[in-house]
């Protein structure tokens, strides 16, 4: 019996694909304005200050025109439009809108799917410091089995505190993919991850207690984290669960 070897991935984070979408602006303008519009879903308002407001040259703008066309917020869905503004801010060193553009490509939404020049976009908004997109090379280069590529772009994002991401230098770490194996540091990352809310991690840390891995054996902490992962639907756990009470 082990601990779940599966990374989490980023672009599941919420079971279906989200283009992503944040800004900052000062307040009380028309772009302020339009997002307060848009977090209160009322998109036919947040479209008409986007459009005032990317006829101006807002970058922020523009990738939320993009976000409503990916979406169909406040108009018909258009993949192509969506891309057009995400290219359209991408260009100009907007990092989200690079990232959203990286996933666009990815998916093939609005273009050809095309996984270089995702990677390529996803990096450009990685240098920028976007932490979603440093994530999402995380697994992509995961995924290619380029660890030590994986492990850089992982340790980027966890210094921003996303949570997927310690969860998976843990799993680097558990495996022994591109880093020398090491339970402790595993069990450090998994247990981080875990007080964040990731129901990996938290799986992976109610493992790691009940086999003894990289702490001491803790049969009781070991349900306690399994308790709190099966509350999130993580299968491992609730096996593990149900495999304990009848040992």
């Amino acid at each position: 019996m082990t601990s779940k070897k599966s990374p989490i991935k980023h672009l599941i984070f919420g079971i279906i694909l989200v283009f992503c979408l944040c800004y900052i602006t000062a307040q009380d303008t028309n772009i302020d304005k339009a997002f307060d519009a848009l977090f209160s879903n009322d998109y036919v308002t947040a479209k008409k200050l986007f459009e005032s407001e990317a006829a101006n040259g807002d970058l922020d703008a523009l990738n939320g025109l993009g976000y409503l066309y990916e979406r169909g917020f406040g108009t018909e869905q258009n993949y192509e439009k969506a891309f057009q503004y995400y290219f359209e801010a991408a260009i100009k060193g907007h990092a989200n809108a690079q990232s959203n553009l990286a996933l666009a490509y990815e998916y093939g939404r609005g273009c050809k799917a095309d996984m270089e020049s995702a990677i390529y976009w996803f990096t450009k908004a990685a240098e920028g410091g976007y932490a979603q997109a440093q994530a999402n090379l995380g697994d992509i280069y995961c995924d290619r089995e380029d660890y030590e590529k994986a492990l850089y772009y992982y340790e980027l994002a966890a210094e921003q505190e996303d949570p997927g991401s310690i969860c998976n230098i843990g799993y680097l770490y558990a495996n022994g993919y591109g880093v020398e194996q090491n339970y402790d540091i595993a069990f450090d990352y998994y247990l981080k991850s875990a007080e964040l809310g990731i129901s990996t991690a938290q799986s992976n840390v109610g493992a790691f207690f009940e086999q003894g891995k990289g702490c001491t054996k803790d049969l009781t902490k070991a349900v306690e984290w399994y308790q709190k992962a099966a509350a999130q639907g993580d299968d491992y756990a609730i096996y593990r669960l149900r495999q304990m009470a009848e040992e």
